[in-house]
């Protein structure tokens, strides 16, 4: 039985994640404000994949009530009104708070995206932030609850990215030539 993973919002964050899990073998559920766009998006994943399983959807609660995992690809001030309206539905779920930073890895950048708090907003849900760095391969990880690191991981690895679990950005220095770019 497959994974299924909603994606909620699709900026580049999230049409990014959805472009690189399309030939994943997990089940992917899109959702935007604008529907179109969802629709769009999964049009144009499916005319690429022969064994991609995609579908747009127009219920953002809905997509999270049927799914596993639950990536929430938003600007930062509209997460707390999305995880409001998907608590009662996200009840046991891992829930992915992706962010994508557009500039090499800053510690302040990191420092500020680590201090937010997502899980009380979402109680009874397992949070996994996760920071990718536009045209590079790391996925840094951070969350309290291992199984959902674990699986996370597993999701970043079959998004072509390199998980790292991370539990204080703040020690985290890498010199510029050991990040390798995606290509």
């Amino acid at each position: 039985m497959k994974l299924i993973i909603a994606i909620i919002g699709l900026g580049n964050s999230g049409t990014g994640l959805a472009t690189r899990l399309v030939n994943s073998p997990y089940r992917l559920l899109l959702f935007d404000q604008d529907f179109s766009k969802a629709q769009a998006l999964t049009d144009q994943l499916l005319s690429t994949t022969l064994s991609g399983d995609v579908e747009a959807v127009d219920c953002q609660v809905n997509a999270s009530w049927e799914a596993d995992i639950i990536v929430l690809a938003v600007s930062e001030s509209s997460k707390k009104q999305l995880c409001d309206r998907i608590r009662e539905v996200a009840t046991c779920k891992i829930i992915i708070s992706l962010s994508t930073s557009t500039n090499d890895v800053h510690t302040d950048y990191l420092n500020t995206y680590t201090n937010q708090e997502w899980q009380p907003w979402l109680p009874t849900s397992k949070v996994v932030n996760v920071l990718n760095t536009i045209g590079l391969s790391n996925a840094f990880l951070i969350g309290t609850n291992l199984e959902a690191l674990t699986t996370v991981s597993e999701v970043m690895q079959a998004a072509g990215l390199h998980p790292i679990v991370v539990e204080d950005w703040s020690v985290y220095t890498t010199p510029r030539d050991s990040v390798q770019p995606i290509r």
